[in-house]
């Protein structure tokens, strides 16, 4: 047990300290217990002729002290009270719909929503028959509900009027047909007969088949043309037919030679020459008929 004195106590707990030291101690040894409630009587004792208050201190125990747990008090909170310009205006809808990138059934559908579901309406368009709402998950983007599948819950007047982007013209792609498609390269002068041909290369580069030609060749200084036409591509080499070509195929190549009909009368060397050839992919100058300009200078 602890001890805890004031002024003459002490003295006198050093007075018996000193008795056991000279050998002073009981003829019984007492216990640690009785000594301390010996200690304690002879200190009250004391203290009342001395007329002093001493306080006995408990000995500690392993019994730990009850520690108060304090509950923290939860203070609410109240929610602001929202103005008429706080408010948002919301939208319910009234059947399965569409929301548009635009506020027009031309523009894609961003998203869909069921009947139901209630939004935030942000604004409507000058006619009043689209509003405009911002789902969420769309990062922030917009979009159009037609007002046939909306109720609007307030005042459709005080919503902002927003102005879409235009509406965009329907547009029609045109499918052209396949076309004969292909190269020409004048290639020189050979006899024909009393007079010339001119030699032109063909390489079909397209995915139709050649079949019909026809060259006009425009000589320099002469108004009418040469005019060469043919349901085959004819190769002529001195003044005789060299090759018949019926069709080009694909990646194919044939020669044609102005003559028998549209050979040049005399020699056109070192005259300037145009030449249109006009090839199709049927006879007799049928189908999708493709046309190029060659011009040649001839040796």
């Amino acid at each position: 047990m602890r001890l805890c004195v004031t002024g003459i106590g002490f003295a006198l707990v050093g007075i018996l300290l000193i008795s056991a030291c000279a050998g002073l101690a009981p003829a019984n040894p007492i216990g640690e217990n009785e000594l301390h409630t010996l200690v304690a009587g002879s200190m009250t004792a004391v203290a009342h002729e001395v007329g002093l208050t001493m306080t006995f201190l408990a000995p500690p125990t392993d019994t730990p002290t009850a520690t108060a747990t304090v509950t923290p008090t939860i203070t609410q909170t109240e929610k602001p009270t929202l103005t008429p310009t706080d408010q948002v205006l919301v939208l319910k809808i009234t059947g399965n719909t569409n929301c548009r990138r635009g506020a027009s059934t031309y523009f894609p559908v961003i998203t869909t929503f069921s009947s139901g579901a209630v939004l935030d309406v942000l604004g409507r368009n000058p006619a009043g028959d689209y509003f405009f709402v911002r789902p969420t998950g769309q990062n922030g983007k917009g979009c159009w509900i037609w007002k046939e599948f909306a109720t609007v819950m307030g005042d459709i007047e005080s919503m902002p009027v927003f102005t879409p982007v235009p509406t965009p013209e329907p547009t029609q792609t045109a499918t052209l047909p396949p076309q004969a498609v292909f190269s020409a390269v004048y290639s020189g002068l050979t006899a024909c007969g009393s007079g010339f041909a001119a030699n032109f290369t063909i390489t079909n580069t397209g995915i139709l088949a050649l079949q019909s030609v026809r060259v006009q060749n425009y000589v320099e200084g002469i108004d009418a043309p040469f005019t060469h036409t043919s349901n085959s591509f004819t190769q002529w080499s001195h003044n005789k037919k060299y090759a018949i070509v019926g069709e080009i195929p694909l990646k194919g190549s044939a020669v044609v030679s102005t003559c028998d009909p549209g050979g040049f009368n005399s020699n056109p060397a070192g005259l300037k020459v145009t030449a249109e050839v006009y090839i199709c992919p049927g006879e007799g100058l049928s189908g999708a008929c493709s046309n190029i300009t060659v011009n040649y200078v001839p040796d």
